[in-house]
């Protein structure tokens, strides 16, 4: 039918750009999810995953 459906996090929905997306967030104040990396301490990071580090941290980090 060329439908689907699927779970993700709020923010992925304002990045992407597919016609007739819909985002439909949950009422339920309990359906939350912690965002987290997990990454080796030794191991270099690329350029990308560098940015996405630092876009994680600057959407959810009080700092």
């Amino acid at each position: 039918m060329g439908q689907g459906l699927g779970i993700s996090v709020d923010f992925i929905a304002d990045f992407i750009q597919i016609p007739n997306l819909r985002m439909i967030p949950f009422e339920d104040p309990s359906f939350l999810w912690p965002v987290g990396l997990v990454r080796r301490r030794n191991v270099a990071l690329s350029p990308a995953g560098q940015r996405f580090c630092r876009f994680l941290q600057s959407r959810f980090c009080d700092a």
